[in-house]
C-alpha cells in the first residue's frame, strides 16, 4: 500500500503531480487502517486520509486506494457470516467506489472478491476495459475458485465456531486480540 502512494508521489506524468492531500485510503479493517497509518508516519507521508468506508462517506479524493485485503484466509467466511468488509456489504462497495474522482486502486483477491456479484461485476467491467491489472483473472474460471472458496469459507467457518470466533492459528499465534 505505501509503495503504492510512493510511487503516487513520485510520479510526473503528463506534468500531473499528485500531492499527498489528493490520496485516500480505505479499508474495512480497524486494524490494518492503524497500520497503515503507521507505516505511513514512519515514512514522514502524514498528508494521506486512511480510514475506513464510514469514515469516507461523503468525502472524494483525487485518488483512492481500497485495501480489500485479508492477512488471513480463514476469516473470509467470517466477513461473509457477519457482513464485515465488502463482500456481501452493498452499501460499503457502493460508497468504496465511488470516493475517487480521477483513479481508483484496488488491491486485492479477484478470486475472493467475484463471489460477490457487485464485485464481480466490477471486475469484470474493469478487464472489459482494460484497467485490470494482477493475477490472471478469467471469468469462466469463476465457477470452480467459488465452490472452492466457499467450501473452504464454510469448514472455516465451523472452525471458528469451535474456538467462539477465533481462529485456531489466531488463537495460538495472537493471545492479546482474543479479548477483543
Amino acid at each position: 500500500m505505501v509503495e503504492y502512494i510512493e510511487d503516487l508521489l513520485d510520479t510526473r506524468e503528463f506534468g500531473i503531480r499528485v500531492q499527498a492531500k489528493e490520496i485516500g485510503v480505505i479499508s474495512p479493517y480497524r486494524r490494518q487502517v492503524q497500520k497503515i497509518r503507521a507505516r505511513l508516519a514512519a515514512k514522514n507521508i502524514n498528508d494521506v486520509t486512511v480510514g475506513s468506508t464510514e469514515e469516507f462517506q461523503g468525502q472524494e479524493r483525487r485518488v483512492v486506494i481500497m485495501s480489500t485485503v485479508r492477512s488471513r484466509p480463514q476469516f473470509v467466511g467470517m466477513d461473509e457470516k457477519h457482513k464485515l468488509g465488502f463482500l456481501r456489504n452493498p452499501k460499503r462497495f457502493n460508497v468504496s467506489i465511488t470516493r475517487a474522482k480521477a483513479l481508483l486502486i484496488v488491491v486485492g483477491n479477484p478470486h475472493i472478491l467475484s463471489l460477490d456479484h457487485n464485485w464481480k461485476a466490477f471486475i469484470n467491467y474493469t478487464v472489459e476495459e482494460g484497467g485490470y491489472v494482477g493475477c490472471p483473472y478469467a471469468e469462466e474460471n469463476d465457477d470452480v475458485i467459488n465452490d472452492m472458496a466457499v467450501r473452504l469459507a464454510e469448514i472455516l467457518d465451523v472452525q471458528e465456531d469451535n474456538l467462539n470466533g477465533v481462529g485456531q492459528k489466531t488463537a495460538v499465534e495472537e493471545p492479546q486480540w482474543k479479548a477483543e
